[in-house]
């Protein structure tokens, strides 16, 4: 019980320590204009690439355990059809079965579940 939860908020806290290094990378295939998928673990690591995604002022899909089976199929049309749509933020959980996500030329992962 307790135990587990240390675990896991230690495995959390190492995700989020490594956004800094991460952040740059993601800058740097925006500014190259390059098309990717990034997956994470953690809503809290997802949440603030998000936020520096949405920044940087790039079109970009997300697919996390909040978003209905109908409009991850939605998502996943406008990534792979849109070629201003760059980047697609996933949960690895809720993102691991069922998506294909061919239009992108990089995949990152940012943790491992």
């Amino acid at each position: 019980g307790e135990h587990y939860l240390e675990i896991m908020k230690a495995y959390q806290l190492t995700g989020l320590s490594k956004i800094k290094g991460l952040l740059e990378f993601v800058s740097t295939m925006i500014e190259n204009e390059i098309k990717f998928i990034l997956f994470a673990h953690h809503l809290e690591v997802l949440n603030q690439i998000e936020e520096f995604v949405a920044a940087k002022k790039i079109k970009y899909i997300r697919i996390d355990g909040s978003v209905s089976m109908t409009k991850r199929h939605d998502l996943v049309q406008e990534f792979q059809n849109d070629s201003d749509c760059k980047a697609a933020l996933l949960s690895i959980t809720a993102s691991s079965q069922g998506i294909t996500l061919t239009a992108a030329s990089t995949v990152v992962f940012a943790e491992y579940s």
